[in-house]
C-alpha cells in the first residue's frame, strides 16, 4: 500500500525557511503572488504552497521561482563539494591508514608535487588518495562544555542504544572553515592563512548549543552531532569577518556561502531526529588553525588568534 513519505523535522523546518525567504525576495522586489506565479508558469495556489516551503511541490517549481527572482545560482551550489562541511569531514574516514607517494620532483615553495598544487576554484583536482594534510580553522570547546558535551554523549548513547563511541573531550570542536587537504604541509598556505586570520577583529562572544541530530553520511557512520539556532548569532557574524580574510587571501578552498557550525559528539547507525538537550554554552576567546594528519586521528595547533575588544 502507498504511504506518502513525511519529512522529518529538520527537513521542514529547512523547507520552511527556504519558503520565507523566497516570500521575503518576492516582496522585496515588490512583485504580487499572481505575477511571481505567472512568469513562473504556475498558479497562485502553488506559489503560496512554496512560500509555506510546502514539501509536496516539485523541486523543478522552486527552482523556476527562484530563477525568476534571479536567485537559482545558489541552488547550484548546495551540494558542491567546498561547501559540503559533513562530507570534507568524513573523509578523513575513509582514507587509507598508510598512503604511499609515487616519487616525483616536489614543489619546493609548497612542499607537494607540483601536479597537487592547489589551483583556481572550479579546476581544483578530483580528490586523491595522496592527500595526507588537512588543514581547517576551528573553535574547540573551553573544557568545562566539553566535559558536559561529552557527559552529554555518554546520556544519549545509553538512552538511545547507540554503539558509537563518544569522541573524547579534547577533541570536541566546531570547524569555522576547511581550508584544504595537501599532500604535506604546505608552508606558503599556513604563512598566508596566518596573515589573513590576524586581520579578524571581533571581541570574545557567547556561543549556545541547545539541540542534536545526525547528519546523513555513510550508512552505518552517521554523525551524531551538537547544533544551534539563536544562541549562534555572534558566531555567524564572526564567521562573515573570517570568511572575508580568507577571500582576500586568495588560498584554498573558497569559503562556504552557507555555515552550519555543528559539533561532532560521535558516528553511530542509527539515524537521531532533532532533539532539544540542555543548552551548553561558553564564550569563545580564541580560534586555532589545525593541522589534521589524514586517517591518523591527529590534530595539530599550529598558531591561535585570541578574540580581544
Amino acid at each position: 500500500m502507498h504511504s506518502t513519505h513525511r519529512p522529518s523535522i529538520t527537513t521542514r523546518r529547512a523547507l520552511r525557511k527556504l519558503g520565507e525567504d523566497i516570500r521575503n525576495a518576492r516582496r522585496r522586489r515588490q512583485l504580487t503572488m499572481a505575477i511571481l506565479a505567472e512568469r513562473a508558469l504556475t498558479t497562485r495556489q502553488t506559489l503560496q504552497k512554496v512560500e509555506a516551503g510546502d514539501p509536496t511541490v516539485a523541486m523543478g517549481i522552486y527552482a523556476t521561482v527562484l530563477q525568476e527572482l534571479g536567485l537559482l545560482n545558489g541552488l547550484g551550489e548546495l551540494a558542491a563539494f567546498s561547501h559540503d562541511e559533513v562530507g570534507l569531514s568524513l573523509s578523513d574516514e575513509n582514507l587509507p591508514k598508510r598512503v604511499r607517494l609515487r616519487s616525483r620532483e616536489p614543489s619546493p615553495e609548497l612542499g607537494l608535487p607540483m601536479s597537487d598544487q592547489p589551483s583556481f576554484p572550479g579546476f581544483e583536482p578530483p580528490p586523491s588518495s595522496r592527500l595526507t594534510d588537512r588543514l581547517f580553522l576551528g573553535v574547540f570547546l573551553h573544557p568545562d562544555a566539553a566535559e558536559r558535551a561529552a557527559s552529554l554523549s555518554h546520556s544519549l548513547r545509553k538512552e538511545l542504544s547507540l554503539r558509537g563511541r563518544p569522541l573524547p573531550p579534547e577533541r570536541l570542536h566546531f570547524t569555522l572553515h576547511h581550508i584544504d587537504d595537501y599532500a604535506g604541509l604546505p608552508p606558503r598556505v599556513v604563512a598566508a592563512i596566518c596573515d589573513a586570520a590576524a586581520t579578524v577583529r571581533m571581541g570574545p562572544f557567547e556561543v549556545e548549543f541547545d539541540r542534536v541530530a545526525s547528519f546523513t553520511g555513510r550508512p552505518g557512520n552517521l554523525p551524531l552531532v551538537l547544533r544551534g539556532g539563536d544562541g549562534l548569532a555572534e558566531l555567524m557574524k564572526f564567521h562573515r569577518g573570517l570568511g572575508a580574510a580568507i577571500t582576500r587571501a586568495r588560498v584554498g578552498r573558497p569559503v562556504a556561502s552557507q555555515f552550519t557550525p555543528h559539533v561532532t559528539l560521535l558516528y553511530d547507525h542509527i539515524q537521531v531526529e532533532e532533539r532539544a538537550v540542555e543548552p551548553i554554552r561558553w564564550t569563545v576567546s580564541e580560534f586555532i588553525l589545525v593541522h589534521s594528519l589524514l586517517g591518523q586521528t591527529r590534530h595539530v595547533p599550529l598558531a591561535r588568534w585570541s578574540l580581544s575588544d
